[in-house]
């Protein structure tokens, strides 16, 4: 997909990302992975049950791989710390913003 997208592009999106994802963890008052707030400990998609985890996780979704592959290093790595995963049975891992889209 990034071979379809300009930089510029991804930037865009990444800013639309970074700034859903902000407010739903304030939302949720969601601080780091050992402090959780109150995200919601499990969520259901089309009979597939994902729970939140502790563990440091990329995720799977294609927008979030493009943001990973384009943002700097420390960047990513600091956005993947932050974030709240959910992991399904299957070992699909999506962060908060994109189990929200499904």
């Amino acid at each position: 997909m990034a071979k379809f997208f300009k930089k510029d592009e991804i930037q865009t999106e990444f800013e639309t990302y970074h700034k859903s994802i902000t407010n739903k963890m304030k939302s949720y008052q969601y601080c780091d992975k050992s402090e959780q707030g109150f995200c919601p400990q499990k969520v259901k998609i089309d009979n597939s049950d994902f729970i939140l985890t502790d563990k440091t996780k990329k995720c799977d979704s294609t927008l979030c791989q493009m943001f990973h592959l384009h943002l700097h290093e420390n960047i990513a790595k600091k956005l993947l710390t932050n974030i709240p995963i959910y992991k399904s049975v299957a070992e699909k891992h999506f962060c908060l913003t994109c189990i929200h889209r499904a």
